[in-house]
């Protein structure tokens, strides 16, 4: 679920400022570099921003799990929320300018810190390069005789399907409802959060078995 939203807000993002993107930093870093490249220093310092953003919310989002121990799931995630929140109350221009762009990028680096005291806490789910690098390298594992690299392959890719199924929401939302189409993944995120509080072992397993 955190990928799909992940998926959906970087597509929404995309559509709404003019094509930044703002979970995908490779591409915005690759951005920067062919402008810098082509003298456009002021240009090459916006798709910058994007990237210095994202880095402080993943900043964000650790310190909010380390304060928060045991509740480092639902705590970051209703930061995430939060900041999604004002995004979408405040939707501004569509440019990097704005504060929704700026409240956008912050919650995507700080979604990066939900998983961060669980034992899958080396899945990005904002980003699905590095996923798409594992799931390879885990085929050939699995060609060379693991039988277990092809059940993670199969999950990995499964990420990867969530991913890019919130970029299609994300994209059809935002055709038929504009930058509203935000109020999606905060729905999404306020579930999980109450999941995490009726039914709490899942995560706190997972955090005892990352911690042992």
């Amino acid at each position: 679920m955190l990928a799909a939203t992940a998926g959906l807000v970087d597509a929404v993002g995309f559509l709404r400022f003019s094509e930044v993107f703002v979970s995908f930093m490779s591409g915005n870093t690759t951005e920067t570099a062919v402008t810098a490249a082509g003298g456009g220093w002021r240009d090459a310092t916006l798709s910058l921003w994007p990237i210095v953003l994202y880095v402080t919310g993943c900043c964000l989002g650790a310190l909010v799990a380390f304060h928060a121990g045991r509740r480092a799931f639902r705590v970051v995630l209703l930061v995430e929320a939060a900041l999604l929140v004002g995004a979408a109350l405040r939707p501004g221009g569509g440019d990097e300018r704005s504060l929704a762009f700026v409240l956008v990028v912050l919650a995507m680096g700080v979604q990066n810190a939900a998983l961060s005291r669980t034992d899958v806490a080396g899945v990005g789910v904002t980003y699905v390069t590095g996923t798409l690098a594992k799931v390879g390298r885990l085929l050939a594992a699995r060609l060379t005789g693991s039988r277990d690299a092809g059940r993670e392959a199969l999950r990995l890719a499964a990420l990867w399907l969530c991913f890019a199924g919130g970029g299609l929401v994300g994209g059809l939302g935002y055709g038929a409802l504009g930058f509203a189409t935000l109020w999606a993944p905060v729905l999404v995120l306020s579930a999980l959060v109450m999941w995490s509080v009726v039914a709490p072992d899942f995560i706190e397993d997972a955090q005892d078995g990352a911690s042992s």
